[in-house]
């Protein structure tokens, strides 16, 4: 009777904890509403700094070249190379399937939507919500890059239960950096020269030198306004290179 009563006291405990851990849970809505509030949030704050900026003269575009990106455009470019999938601990694959950027208030978000399932029984999945923004942005080699950087997610739905959607939130959080790191950094082609090239020539009295004069271009001020993304770019010449004459 005592094993008996023993056992009984430690599974009631254990459907207890249980229980308290479901009472506590929030649900999906009240992740995703707390979510959209940061981001708005986020958007005034930053939008604030954006103004201050302007008022002080540091986002002065008189020398600086600005390159326009759409929302839809980028979410285009972003979803070419997916899905992605990641084996996360080999119990969780999780599978990244598409993309949502939102570029408004001076704040590049990016909403991801992605399947997680279980290794040893795919059939129990759960649906996963990642948000985040765009980092990191460089100019290299004809492309303007960025990183994604993931700052929240949710599980909208699953077939795991209470107790299997902790195992998958726990899986998730614990493992944002691989996460992080299988996702495409966004490529968008920019066909820049890198210096301007002078031929020589010779007409009547009037020599050409031949030469090179370099352009070094970077990435100034990234603005998201208006469902646009706005990359300023700062651009300056020389030193004047002289070349060899050419026949």
């Amino acid at each position: 009777m005592s094993a008996l009563h023993n056992r009984a006291t430690t599974a009631l405990a254990v459907v207890s904890l249980a229980l308290a851990a479901c009472r506590g849970a929030e649900s999906p809505e009240v992740v995703r509403d707390r979510s959209r509030q940061q981001f708005l949030q986020n958007q005034i704050a930053s939008l604030q700094q954006l103004v201050a900026k302007a008022e002080r003269g540091e986002v002065a575009t008189v020398d600086q070249i600005a390159i326009g990106l759409d929302e839809k455009v980028a979410k285009d470019l972003m979803n070419a190379p997916l899905p992605r999938e990641l084996t996360i601990e080999k119990r969780l694959l999780l599978r990244i399937e598409s993309v949502q950027p939102f570029f408004r208030g001076n704040q590049a978000g990016v909403l991801f939507r992605a399947r997680a399932s279980s290794v040893a029984a795919p059939g129990a999945f759960a649906a996963v919500e990642m948000g985040g923004r765009l980092d990191s942005f460089e100019l290299k080699q004809g492309r303007l890059t960025a990183r994604v950087k993931i700052e929240h997610f949710v599980l909208l739905d699953s077939s795991v239960g209470s107790l299997g959607r902790g195992v998958v939130e726990g899986l998730v959080r614990s493992n944002m950096t691989a996460i992080e790191a299988v996702i495409p950094p966004v490529e968008i082609p920019v066909r820049l020269e890198e210096a301007v090239h002078v031929s020589g020539a010779q007409m009547g009295p009037v020599t050409v030198v031949p030469g090179d004069l370099p352009l070094a271009i970077s990435v100034a001020h990234v603005i998201p306004v208006n469902e646009r993304l706005w990359v300023l770019l700062d651009a300056s010449a020389g030193p004047w290179k002289a070349g060899a004459s050419e026949p």
